[in-house]
């Protein structure tokens, strides 16, 4: 007896079949297979299953799911063999493709730079890649169903920071990252930034941890590296302006004798000097000396500005009265140098809160410079101004100029914005990189335009409030 089904898989009538065996209709390269299984049929009178693709008579090629199983009569003895075969091949096609699909996330999986595991809401394994394998160089049958503690050797404060980071998860229900330090396989300790998250069922239910680790040992390297190198650089500074302060101090004391003494000889205070090439070496002398203790004091400041020891002691300041100071100590030199020096002052221009002092030196920094830098006819403006709440000071010259590849060193000490030596006015390029820090003490900001056979402007901006 066949059913309508197997006589549709066979192209035959179901009443043609009766009489006769299955291998008069089924392909000869199936008949060994066949016979195996209804022996084991009759030899353990049990239910024998088995898999097989066969290509059928109607043309189509089928997996088939067989079951035989045997028919007893009323003595016990087994009298006949029946056979229950159910078309499997969408299920197969099904586990081919999720087969193949695995396998693709596998190879995606392993070949991850990154380390990912993925546990059940007890911690344990059900998923890890091959890069986390090698770092702890443990396979990845021996960490399924393991929990780190059993396979691991998490060194503190990895271990508190892992349980931290889970407790974290389940009460956030959302990614949490941290850095740790771990030990890897070959005993070497690597740090890794960790990025857990919480994996949820259909309901809402937390049912996994995931977790992806990134290896950031040379990026952790690279910051210490460059941190022992800034306390290093630190410390160099820091001996460099103790030297040059130390010295500075030292060189202050002759220089004061010498400029005493030249002073004296140059206006022949103990009587008159025989020839006039005594008196001009005397006044030689002095105006070295003059030049050289300028340098010292320059010196002394860079390095206690450096050092952070350089105090400011605020009061109100006439930016008027400042200004007009600093024009009648650079109004003389300008003069005899044959520029034009010219102040502008806004009239309601508010007192500014700030070290009379350091912005006198800041102004006559900038003027001395312009100075240095104005060929004879040239012409130097000085305006003061508020401009949003702030104090602005500009200092306009029709100069040189500087080439604009050289304007960002015109701050920094010992530099200079002309390269020529035989172009270049005297001076250790301090005044600048002072009249920087000066206003970065309180707060402004320095700003140099400049354009080469025009002239440069500086301005510098001065904020309401000041540190």
């Amino acid at each position: 007896m066949v059913n309508k089904t197997f006589g549709d898989w066979y192209v035959v009538d179901r009443d043609e079949i009766i009489g006769k065996t299955m291998f008069d209709y089924l392909p000869p390269k199936i008949f060994d297979a066949i016979a195996e299984q209804e022996r084991r049929v009759v030899e353990t009178r049990k239910t024998v299953e088995a898999e097989r693709r066969v290509t059928f008579q109607d043309g189509v090629t089928r997996d088939v799911f067989s079951q035989k199983f045997p028919v007893f009569g009323p003595d016990g003895d087994c009298i006949a063999i029946s056979t229950i075969v159910n078309d499997i091949s969408k299920i197969k096609r099904f586990e081919t493709a999720l087969r193949e699909s695995e396998q693709r996330f596998r190879a995606v999986l392993d070949n991850l730079p990154v380390g990912v595991n993925l546990k059940d809401a007890d911690g344990r394994f059900l998923l890890v890649n091959k890069q986390l394998a090698t770092w702890y160089g443990v396979a990845e049958k021996d960490l399924l169903g393991k929990t780190d503690g059993e396979v691991l050797d998490d060194p503190e404060p990895a271990r508190t920071k892992r349980l931290q980071s889970e407790r974290e998860v389940i009460k956030k229900r959302a990614p949490v990252t941290y850095e740790a330090e771990k030990r890897r396989a070959d005993g070497r300790m690597h740090y890794v930034v960790i990025t857990k998250f919480p994996v949820f069922d259909d309901d809402g239910n937390l049912i996994a941890f995931g977790a992806v680790s990134t290896d950031i040992t040379e990026r952790i390297r690279a910051e210490q590296e460059r941190h022992r190198a800034l306390i290093e650089a630190e410390r160099a500074n820091q001996a460099k302006s103790e030297f040059l302060a130390t010295m500075s101090h030292e060189l202050r004391t002759p220089l004061n004798a010498i400029l005493g003494f030249a002073e004296i000889l140059s206006r022949q205070y103990f009587g008159a000097l025989d020839g006039d090439k005594y008196r001009e070496y005397a006044e030689n002398i002095f105006v070295s000396g003059r030049h050289l203790l300028d340098l010292v004091n320059d010196i002394l400041d860079i390095s206690r500005i450096e050092a952070g020891k350089y105090q400011l002691s605020k009061d109100l300041v006439d930016i008027k009265e400042l200004i007009d100071s600093c024009h009648q100590i650079a109004g003389q030199r300008a003069g005899d140098a044959g520029i034009v020096l010219r102040t502008r002052c806004s009239k309601s221009l508010p007192p500014l809160h700030a070290d009379k002092r350091a912005v006198m030196q800041i102004l006559l920094n900038i003027l001395t410079n312009a100075i240095k830098f104005t060929p004879r006819g040239g012409k130097i403006t000085v305006s003061a101004s508020r401009r949003g709440g702030a104090h602005v000071i500009t200092v306009a010259d029709t100069g040189v100029g500087i080439a604009e590849a050289n304007l960002h060193k015109l701050t920094q000490p010992f530099e200079r914005g002309r390269s020529d030596p035989y172009l270049t006015p005297a001076g250790a390029g301090l005044g600048l990189a002072i009249t920087k820090s000066l206003v970065d003490l309180h707060g402004g900001t320095l700003d140099i335009k400049s354009t080469i056979g025009e002239g440069t402007t500086i301005t510098v901006t001065f904020p309401s409030k000041t540190p």
